[in-house]
């Protein structure tokens, strides 16, 4: 019993319509494939930082998400064939790049890097949208001041 006619018109048919449902499936959902989510950066920074006590709301991380991707702009998902080279090189310096970010984003440097006192996200670090925080500065001042070398 070989393949007939109306058997290959099914197969086909139904491989046909599988690829049309994935690509409209990948179609719609490019911006979620291709680009890292505030969930995933809440996950990321959670599991990077998991030695801190992160008071964080995910309404926070989704602010921190937002202001970062507005001043740094999206930030692509490693896909599996550029797992390597200079695209994995790329993406490691962006990762880094946000968590240092939140890390200054925090009070945890005004708490004197205290690892063991609760860290809260108060605005997004960036030098140029608001110059005037500096959290490192802020900490060293505050420091000189308790120790009396002011």
């Amino acid at each position: 019993m070989g393949l007939n006619r109306r058997s290959w018109l099914k197969i086909t048919t139904v491989g046909i319509g599988m690829l049309i449902t994935g690509g409209g499936l990948a179609w719609f959902n490019r911006n979620r494939i291709t680009k890292l989510q505030s969930s995933d950066i809440e996950s990321y920074l959670r599991q990077n930082f998991s030695y801190l006590l992160l008071d964080v709301s995910e309404q926070d991380f989704e602010k921190f998400y937002q202001s970062f991707t507005e001043h740094h702009g999206q930030i692509p998902r490693l896909q599996w064939h550029l797992f390597r080279g200079r695209d994995r090189t790329k993406f490691d310096r962006t990762m880094d790049e946000l968590a240092t970010t939140f890390l200054l984003s925090t009070d945890f440097f005004l708490n004197g890097a205290d690892e063991n006192k609760k860290v809260r996200y108060i605005t997004l670090y960036h030098p140029y949208a608001s110059p005037c925080w500096n959290p490192i500065s802020t900490a060293a001042a505050q420091n000189q001041v308790s120790t009396g070398q002011a």
